[in-house]
């Protein structure tokens, strides 16, 4: 079961998008700022963040480079209200603007997974002694 990690300092938001990933069988932690969420990252292992632009003390373009420190590939899916505020999308970053349809997200994570894992084995299938 893949563990995302739902970061936004709006409980309501919060709670909903945690349990639209539940929904499709993923296991969800709940941070309402950046900080709290790099110390649920170091505990326990995550495979994607969901985060909010902007949050006090850490905005999500932060905190995905943060997490991103010991993750390179980790898939990020940043949400915002100011669209203009936040960086532009890569391969592992992708953004949205709020309002959103949480199950856009849910779909959105799935496929960045499933491209997350692909490249893994691909760059396993490539090493020594193939």
């Amino acid at each position: 079961m893949k563990h995302i990690l739902v970061v936004d300092d709006a409980e309501a938001i919060a709670y909903l998008f945690s349990k639209y990933f539940q929904r499709h069988r993923f296991r969800v932690s709940v941070a309402g700022d950046g900080h709290a969420a790099v110390r649920i990252s170091e505990t326990d292992r995550i495979d994607g963040i969901v985060t909010d632009f902007r949050m006090a003390g850490m905005d999500g373009r932060e905190l995905v480079e943060r997490l991103r420190q010991h993750q390179p590939d980790l898939p990020a899916i940043i949400v915002s209200a100011f669209a203009t505020d936040v960086p532009d999308e890569n391969r592992n970053t992708k953004i949205f603007n709020k309002p959103v349809d949480p199950m856009i997200l849910v779909h959105r994570m799935s496929d960045m997974l499933i491209d997350v894992e692909t490249a893994r084995n691909m760059k396993a299938d490539s090493g020594p002694g193939h």
